[in-house]
């Protein structure tokens, strides 16, 4: 016998309802997707296709390659790059991390 009750409600009724928690995780799942795009758009074609996730944590950029070699070179344009996703992301960018996690 089905108890008579509230009927659950779906994640996208909860995010239209803007749920604390699940709003959170929203946007910052989108503020991870824009400082992706301005990474891979700060770095050469050759790089970018390398890089797979980035997140800037206050006013450092962390950003995932997947392998030590296209890490040496993600660090090796440093300073272009914070100064790209500075631009783009109109947020200071004074600190860089590379971080290797294999797709």
């Amino acid at each position: 016998m089905r108890k008579s009750g509230p009927n659950p409600l779906s994640i996208s009724d909860l995010l239209g309802q803007g749920n604390a928690t699940l709003e959170r995780l929203r946007a910052g799942a989108r503020a991870a997707d824009r400082t992706l795009e301005a990474t891979r758009g700060a770095l050469e074609p050759e790089v970018r296709e390398h890089v797979w996730g980035a997140v800037l944590e206050a006013d450092r950029l962390v950003v995932l390659v997947d392998s030590a070699g296209w890490a040496t070179r993600v660090r090796y344009a440093g300073p272009e790059l914070r100064a790209g996703v500075a631009a783009a992301l109109g947020k200071p960018v004074k600190k860089l991390a590379v971080r290797v996690r294999p797709r």
